[in-house]
């Protein structure tokens, strides 16, 4: 490599740092100018021109006298209906002559009518909310020549709300994908409003408080990923720049320090953006700690760690180390130190390892094919880069010990295994000890085949001949982890699977709920009913009923009571959990105990609530409101009812799972089992 000067090296690789700068500012102006909705602005600007121009439409639409009324007498063709109908609003024609008063002769869709109130309200335009979703009102009345008057009625699709949603059904806006998690339709003013063709204002957008994560353009992303790489090319080039004019240390802490500073500026700040808008770095995958928070998370820092590695393995290259002279003591603590690396190292990459498969969603099951994801690709390369760091760290600091080892390498095994225990006794709670004893063995094994196999292999260039072997090694290392732990995993599985469906069949839950009921009797809620139509007293209220009816398993599960009044209307509940929701439940989903008015229904494979209703009557038999119970394993507690898995019916069932066969046995006897597995009767 050639040598320059300082101001030689900025001339000859400044061009990457300024290409960097160039990436960022275009991102910047995609992500704010170009069709991103990263920002409130770009957002109102997107959903009021969509609605403004659909307007537009409209307008020239219900101009069109002559082709309102061949739709209004039905004389249309199908090229005329297609044209209509492939509009992204719904149009509406009401007659209003002697013969049809009030009458609808024409609609463009089926998925939604105008209810009575939009037909009769004098406000030509307005936002209103039907029954699966939010849409912008446009009304125009029209007189033909014959006498005859037409109303033409728009609906604006503005964001869809079903009250179940799925695959097929999303809860999105009709001008935008996506951003429903981040924005909701709100008739309070607010600062993003949302104007009419006539600069009227027609709702405002209010923000989420639950997502804080930006959404950035997906070209801007890209522009800020390269220009990261960018800088850290130019790190890396200025960091053997350095190793060049002074040594290998100096030249490491240049490489070393600005990464790590921008890696952990990172996790408080976006840089380069907020990566947790990415799936990869989405918590729910795979999360550890704070630091491994994400699969992504710890692709980055794995691909940093065999960065360093190969960065100082090859400057290293074949330089003989000539150490000074140095006292007993010192000589101690240099070993110990290099010893106690080797154990914690050896210890933290076993354990992310481990991590990685036990506390993911991630399938490394090879023989089932169908089963591997994109994260499992992910998984495969973090794990190479593992093990490739870790193997040439090992060279690293094998070779440092050459020195002080060159007749003796049984004391590197004493060392290792002396400071290794005392490691391990610091830990003796964990419930890994076992895990870490295994690995300090092969940590004995592999240092001791590096010995045989010739400690001083750091050449210049890497020859695949030469690992083959270690190739193997570690990869029949990292598969018996890995079989280790699916099957520890797969076998958890099977026992939640059966605590699940022995929760289910507990008799003993089932008669104390059964109590429980009991005590609820309708004379004793008509009583106090009126009650719970006073915010105070109804919590008071709903507090003492859990406390002194439910105190036999308060431990095992967690209570709510939902009140509604006659009108079916919410009575100061804890959440906005709605009376459809909670009938839903019980009517499509919900199966029956042994207990009568008691029910259960599946959330997921591994969760379930009971639920019960009660409608209260008062003394001449009218309905006066109604109450819900719902009760579900404090094990299993959750914090929402999670409506949008109600429309997938039985699927979430534990009794329909494709994945395990499995049978219920009473008294040894069996009484009822699930899949083509022959259990012995």
């Amino acid at each position: 490599m050639k040598t320059y000067s300082r101001n030689g090296f900025l001339a000859k690789n400044g061009y990457l740092l300024i290409a960097a700068a160039w990436l960022i500012t275009i991102s910047f102006i995609i992500d704010n100018y170009w069709s991103g909705t990263s920002t409130p602005k770009s957002v109102q600007r997107i959903i009021q021109r969509d609605i403004q121009k659909k307007q537009t439409d409209f307008e020239a639409f219900s101009a069109d006298t002559g082709l309102i009324i061949k739709l209004a007498s039905q004389q249309y063709n199908e090229a005329i209906l297609q044209k209509i109908q492939s509009k992204n609003y719904f149009i509406f024609i009401y007659s209003n002559d002697e013969f049809k008063t009030d009458s609808c002769v024409f609609w463009s869709t089926q998925v939604v009518q105008p209810d009575s109130a939009i037909y009769e309200s004098d406000n030509p335009s307005y936002i209103t909310k039907l029954l699966n979703g939010w849409y912008v009102i446009n009304k125009k009345t029209i007189t033909s020549h014959g006498g005859y008057r037409y109303k033409i009625i728009s609906l604006i699709p503005v964001k869809w709300d079903y009250y179940i949603s799925n695959n097929y059904l999303n809860n999105s806006f009709a001008a935008l994908k996506n951003i429903e998690d981040d924005y909701d339709i709100s008739l309070h003013p607010g600062n993003i409003n949302i104007n009419g063709k006539d600069g009227n204002t027609l709702f405002y957008l209010q923000p989420s408080t639950v997502s804080s994560i930006v959404q950035n353009n997906i070209v801007a992303i890209w522009l800020k990923v390269l220009a990261a790489i960018l800088v850290l090319i130019f790190i890396h080039i200025a960091a053997s720049f350095v190793v060049i004019k002074k040594d290998l240390l100096h030249g490491f802490l240049a490489l070393f320090i600005p990464v790590i500073v921008i890696r952990v500026l990172s996790y408080f700040i976006p840089i380069p953006f907020n990566l947790r808008q990415l799936e990869l770095f989405d918590p729910s995958i795979y999360g550890s700690n704070f630091i491994l928070r994400s699969l992504g998370d710890l692709l980055i820092n794995s691909s940093l760690f065999v960065w360093f590695i190969l960065f100082v393995r090859f400057h290293l290259k074949e330089r003989l180390l000539s150490p000074k002279p140095i006292g007993r003591l010192k000589k101690i603590g240099f070993i110990s130190g290099i010893t106690v690396a080797m154990i914690l190292v050896t210890f933290l990459c076993g354990h992310i390892i481990r991590s990685l498969v036990a506390d993911s969603q991630i399938s490394f099951d090879v023989i089932n094919f169908f089963t591997l994801s994109f994260y499992s690709i992910v998984g495969f390369i973090v794990l190479c880069c593992i093990a490739t760091g870790y193997f040439f760290l090992f060279q690293i600091l094998s070779y440092s010990l050459i020195p002080f080892f060159r007749s003796q390498s049984y004391v590197l095994y004493i060392a290792l295994s002396v400071l290794g225990l005392m490691v391990i006794s610091f830990r003796l709670g964990s419930p890994y000890v076992l895990f870490n004893l295994l690995l300090l063995l092969w940590l004995l094994v592999f240092v001791f085949l590096m010995d045989r196999n010739y400690r001083r292999i750091l050449a210049a260039k890497i020859i695949l001949s030469r690992y083959l072997f270690w190739i193997l090694f570690f990869s029949v290392s990292i598969t018996a982890i890995i079989v280790f732990q699916n099957k520890n995993k797969e076998l958890g599985f099977r026992k939640h699977f059966a605590e699940n469906l022995s929760n289910k069949a507990d008799p003993a839950s089932e008669r104390m709920m059964n109590l429980v009921l009991t005590d609820l009797r309708n004379d004793f809620l008509s009583n106090v009913f009126n009650r719970f139509k006073n915010k105070s007293e109804n919590t008071e209220l709903k507090d003492s009923l859990v406390n002194a009816n439910f105190l036999g398993y308060l431990n095992k599960y967690d209570t709510r009571i939902y009140t509604f009044n006659a009108r079916e209307k919410p009575l100061f509940n804890e959440d906005s959990t709605t009376f459809s929701t909670l009938n839903t439940v019980i009517e499509t989903q919900a199966k029956s105990t042994g207990t009568p008015g008691l029910y259960y229904y599946d959330l997921s494979y591994d969760r379930f609530n009971y639920i019960s209703k009660k409608e209260v009557t008062d003394e001449a038999g009218n309905t006066a409101g109604y109450v819900f119970i719902l009760s579900n394993p404090k094990k299993y507690k959750i914090d929402a009812l999670y409506p949008e898995l109600f429309s997938k019916g039985n699927a979430n069932s534990i009794e329909n799972s494709t994945l395990y066969a499995f049978a219920v046995y009473n008294k040894n006897r069996l009484t009822n089992s699930h899949n083509d597995y022959p259990f012995p009767t």
